[in-house]
């Protein structure tokens, strides 16, 4: 409907049509409408600021400004590069006022409603990044990481990482490549002070390289306009070969470029001619403006991606203001044909030809990734549970790309989830090889040899991932209580320690490692960090547990503290209603410690009849055995090293 109406107030009806009729059976436009990319959003919200906008060639009107105003904000909230167009609207909007020079009073409300509308959508985003952030950004602080995506040695002007890949996880996690950047220059960092410390090491390589800067800013400004779709998220090239309904819909970018080009070329020539008949029925002047608007913005987009890199979807937006002109060249051609202007016709038809054959030459080179569409799909059908579709696809993605580490990685993941234990293995001792340094990898190699039973060679492994990114986790917790398990406490103890500065609300991290420390004789120390973490967690019954079975039964004086450990004891049954065999005899061991023995065999006997109802055949015969003891006035004690039952099967859940 957007593109009809612009169309029309350009062209006329007849254009308006065949506009409509080119956007709507374009297979790039119609794959975007079933996709949630920005592509959707920038398609309408670029049709209907420009439609605003072209009213103001009617008259001075500033509720058209403030709409247009407030879509150009929206459209900025989704694609920042917009703001470079804004001081061109407002020139455009100025060349207008001098136009109309009568009505000057009236186009600076105009200024003045476009300007507004622009701050009511960008000042919440403002706000709020200030607000939260404590910092001053507009819209976002992703400019300086993408200038640098852009211009760095590795740089072929589309988006790779892998300048980044070598200092930081990803790119995408913001919070997390700020800390990193923040242990890297060894000083705090807000988010606009890191997207400046990215432009100047970017600004640096066009500085330090300027030969190496020019060529790859020559190769994005020509593949922004590659016949071929660029992948970025999706590789749209092979979606369409692989959709009956889209390789089926006619058209191709090089068409849509080819016959923009020519129309354009035909309306300036249109407008030369004094005598002729215009192929429109629209003001040439009011025409004029609007086609200089939309040049305006068509430039000025394009422009603002050639400092950072370029992708088929980013000029998604574009494709309907192109399809327009193109609707002008073939009215043009249609009209001549009719009106038996043979000659012109046919020089016009020869000259589109050419252009079409210039749009469609590769100038760069550039090729769709195969193994990356398979990749994609094998990645999204692993989240959707298809593993059996995700196994097909990034076999064919391995076999396309056999030595692309990632491919292997998510295979022996796919492979490992369907139980396919060896050949996930091999694929994972794949990806290490291709790349040595893959924590990731050397982490699945030690899960893996851990259901396969080899516990060193899964010991081997995750000392390895620990080794590359000290900061991995789930890594360090898994190494640890692999040690632990060993009976290997003091080495177990670092790795566990990490573990929980790394994920302090983590109830199974902190089970290991109390385990660990009591296991080196180092109660006391178990006992501050079960401490430390309740007060952090008060509503946590695990730690309590444990917390209140050291103090209630450990064999030595100076640990325990019967007072403290009723309570603990009694807390964590009011929290779960007295329900868990396990915490009940807990708090019969915490009575029996107070000296309070017909409380402890009371409340043992309650735990004897839930471990029982729960079918815990070795809690029941524990509880026997310490009942025994609270019938001879004898608290329990446990062994050395020992803690809680339930210690060692706390969920990994947070508190």
């Amino acid at each position: 409907m957007l593109v009809f109406l612009l169309a029309r107030r350009l062209f006329g009806p007849p254009a308006a049509l065949i506009a409509t009729a080119l956007a709507s059976s374009y297979w790039v436009l119609v794959y975007y409408e079933m996709e949630l990319l920005e592509p959707t959003l920038l398609l309408g919200l670029g049709l209907l600021m420009i439609y605003a906008m072209s009213r103001l060639t009617d008259r001075a009107s500033w509720v058209a400004a403030l709409g247009a105003g407030a879509v150009a904000g929206a459209f900025a909230l989704v694609r920042p590069n917009v703001l470079l167009f804004y001081p061109v609207a407002l020139a455009w909007i100025l060349w207008l006022s001098r136009r109309r020079a009568n009505t000057r009073r009236a186009w600076t409300a105009v200024l003045g409603a476009f300007l507004g509308g622009i701050a009511i959508t960008l000042a919440p985003a403002t706000i709020r990044n200030y607000l939260v952030g404590h910092d001053f950004v507009l819209i976002s602080a992703n400019a300086g990481v993408n200038l640098l995506i852009g211009n760095n040695p590795s740089a072929d002007g589309m988006f790779t990482d892998r300048n980044l890949a070598a200092r930081f996880a990803s790119c995408y996690d913001y919070p997390s490549l700020v800390a990193h950047l923040e242990k890297e220059t060894g000083r705090p960092m807000k988010y606009s002070g890191a997207s400046a410390h990215f432009a100047k090491e970017a600004l640096r390589f066009a500085l330090t390289r300027p030969h190496q800067f020019m060529g790859v800013t020559l190769r994005k400004a020509i593949l922004f306009w590659c016949p071929v779709e660029m992948g970025h998220n999706k590789e749209e090239h092979f979606e369409r070969l692989a959709s009956p309904i889209l390789r089926a819909l006619p058209g191709n970018f090089a068409f849509v470029l080819g016959t923009c080009v020519l129309g354009i070329v035909m309306w300036i020539s249109d407008g030369k001619r004094r005598h002729d008949q215009h192929p429109c029925d629209v003001s040439r002047e009011r025409q004029k403006e609007a086609v200089v608007l939309i040049l305006l913005f068509g430039g000025t987009y394009y422009l603002s991606f050639l400092p950072f890199f370029v992708a088929g979807q980013y000029r998604v937006p574009l494709i309907p203001f192109l399809q327009i002109f193109s609707a002008y060249a073939i009215l043009g051609l249609v009209r001549d044909a009719a009106n038996r202007r043979f000659r012109r016709a046919c020089l016009q038809a020869l000259a589109g030809l050419a252009l079409y054959a210039g749009a469609s030459i590769n100038w760069t080179g550039y090729q769709p990734s195969l193994p990356k569409w398979h990749f994609d799909r094998g990645v999204a059908h692993g989240k959707e549970g298809h593993l059996d579709l995700a196994i097909l696809d990034l076999k064919e993605a391995a076999r396309i790309a056999p030595e692309d580490a990632e491919v292997h990685y998510n295979l022996g993941l796919a492979l490992g989830l369907r139980g396919q234990l060896h050949d996930a293995l091999a694929h994972f001792s794949r990806a290490t090889r291709l790349k040595p340094d893959y924590a990731e990898a050397h982490f699945n190699t030690g899960v893996v040899m851990v259901r396969l039973g080899r516990i060193d060679d899964a010991i081997d492994a995750l000392s390895r991932s620990v080794a590359f990114k000290p900061d991995f986790a789930e890594a360090q917790q898994q190494l640890g209580h692999l040690l632990g398990s060993r009976g290997r406490c003091s080495e177990a103890i670092p790795h566990l320690e990490a573990t929980v500065a790394l994920r302090p609300g983590s109830p199974s991290v902190t089970a290991d490692l109390v385990q660990a420390l009591l296991a080196c004789q180092r109660a006391i120390k178990a006992v501050q960090l079960l401490r430390q973490s309740i007060r952090r967690y008060p509503q946590n019954p695990a730690w309590m547990n444990q917390l209140a079975w050291i103090e209630a039964t450990h064999p030595s004086a100076e640990v325990r503290n019967a007072a403290e450990a009723l309570s603990l004891a009694q807390r964590m049954c009011s929290l779960t209603q007295s329900n868990v065999p396990a915490f009940l005899d807990t708090l019969a061991a915490a009575y029996a410690e107070a000296g309070r023995f017909d409380d402890a065999l009371r409340t043992s006997e309650k735990a004897l009849q839930s471990a029982v109802d729960a079918g815990d055949t070795n809690l029941v015969h524990e509880i026997q055995e310490r009942r025994h003891l609270y019938g001879i006035g004898r608290p329990f004690r446990s062994e050395p090293g020992s803690s809680a039952d339930t210690a060692s099967s706390a969920n990994d859940s947070g508190p």
